[in-house]
């Protein structure tokens, strides 16, 4: 499932993203928060998404490999940072 989400993120002079905190609906459409507990950002080339178009998803894309609580339990979420819109996504 996509969905487009908002996060709470740091950004460091050094052009990192450290990401905090998302905010999704869930099934009901009720907003939810969730801390990340933690999180690798993928190298470029690593990700696994594609684009319907012929641009590169590398450089437009930028994917974090997250784990979050949900219920008292961990579970792994990607999100995907769209470096032209500022669009973030996330990928259950």
């Amino acid at each position: 499932m996509d969905q487009p989400i908002e996060v709470i993120c740091q950004h460091k002079t050094d052009g990192s993203i450290l990401p905090i905190k998302i905010k999704c609906a869930d099934e009901d459409g009720e907003y939810q928060v969730y801390r990340i507990l933690r999180f690798r950002e993928c190298a470029p080339g690593e990700s696994s998404f594609t684009l319907p178009s012929a641009i590169s998803a590398t450089k437009l894309l930028r994917r974090f490999d997250c784990k979050i609580h949900v219920f008292g339990k961990e579970k792994n979420v990607s999100l995907l940072y769209n470096t032209t819109t500022g669009r973030w996504d996330l990928h259950a």
